[in-house]
């Protein structure tokens, strides 16, 4: 890396660190007040996913190894983001199943991501990887169905569609860290 690229991966660190730290200390002990709630939940907040994709995809574009992997892990990460920025932007509850399919997208895109890393030294992910990954994925939301599904629904007194979407979340959750 060029003292350029170390001065800059320098400098965007303490900007993160610092920004962090500003999130943190503002949640403990409301530093700044009512009057940076919004600034902090909000535009510091998708500052630093911004970043964060940033930094991911600036790796997949200037490192070869494990590329493809990398832009999966981009591409996730821009998902969340941008299900984030919609959940700022739209209205309350406006457009509550966008930001739900962009989050959800996270999941298979992390997912293979991660697949992709795991095959490191390998040309090509074997297909039985794949296979393993999508079965164990079904396996869980089987389970889930089955046995919490409809109680979960009865209890909630929810929507069918939004209970389901709301299960996906833990359940893509256990997949991505299983």
């Amino acid at each position: 890396m060029t003292s350029k690229g170390q001065l800059a991966r320098g400098v965007l660190f303490a900007a993160i660190v610092v920004a962090l730290g500003a999130s943190i200390v503002h949640a403990l002990t409301g530093f700044g007040g009512p009057s940076v709630d919004a600034f902090i939940a909000n535009d510091l907040y998708l500052a630093l996913e911004l970043t964060g994709v940033a930094l991911f995809a600036t790796r997949a574009l200037v490192v070869s190894d494990h590329r493809a992997a990398w832009w999966c892990i981009t591409a996730a990460f821009a998902c969340w983001t941008a299900g984030d920025v919609v959940w700022v932007v739209a209205p309350e509850g406006a457009d509550r199943l966008l930001t739900d399919l962009l989050y959800l997208a996270f999941y298979p895109l992390a997912c293979a991501g991660l697949a992709l890393l795991a095959a490191q030294g390998r040309e090509h992910v074997a297909a039985r990887m794949w296979i393993d990954g999508l079965l164990a994925a079904l396996t869980v939301a089987a389970v889930v169905v089955a046995v919490a599904f409809n109680p979960i629904v009865d209890a909630t007194h929810g929507d069918v569609t939004q209970t389901a979407i709301n299960l996906a979340y833990p359940i893509g959750d256990l997949v991505l860290v299983g």
